[in-house]
């Protein structure tokens, strides 16, 4: 995950990583809401950028799976 913008002086966005794509999405809506419109996603597979993220966390599919439902 990375959050930010990239500076001025071409300086990488801080990043993290998650073991998974479940922890990085929770991370990036609960754990820093107000940083999400900055934040990227970035797996094997895809790039998600804030408002893929936010409908990811939203989508029934990825609630149902946080419940263990």
């Amino acid at each position: 995950m990375f959050t930010g913008r990239q500076s001025a002086e071409g300086r990488a966005r801080p990043y993290r990583r998650f073991s998974s794509l479940r922890e990085a999405v929770l991370f990036a809506v609960e754990g820093q809401p107000a940083a999400l419109i900055c934040t990227t996603i970035e797996t094997e597979d895809a790039r998600l950028q804030n408002n893929e993220i936010r409908a990811l966390y939203d989508s029934a599919e990825f609630r149902a799976a946080m419940t263990g439902t």
